[in-house]
């Protein structure tokens, strides 16, 4: 059987949370699809995480309207 080194797996909360944001504003940029069903699945997610569905929802509309800001925003001249 292998064998692995030895790591130190040490992070702070708050670095995870950064690491966990940029992941999933990735993620939605590449995989989120608007429609009927979005709503349904971020009830299912967030009971998944044990998260309250108010908060997972202002979680989802403040990175999609960040996304739509983003992307709508006028290119650089």
């Amino acid at each position: 059987m292998p064998r692995f080194s030895e790591k130190n797996l040490v992070m702070s909360e708050k670095e995870m949370g950064e690491i966990a944001l940029a992941y999933m504003r990735a993620k939605i940029r590449k995989h989120v699809h608007l429609n009927s069903n979005i709503r349904r699945e971020i009830g299912e997610s967030a009971k998944q995480a044990d998260v309250a569905l108010d908060r997972a929802s202002m979680f989802v509309e403040i990175l999609l309207r960040e996304m739509l800001e983003t992307t709508f925003s006028e290119p650089n001249k």
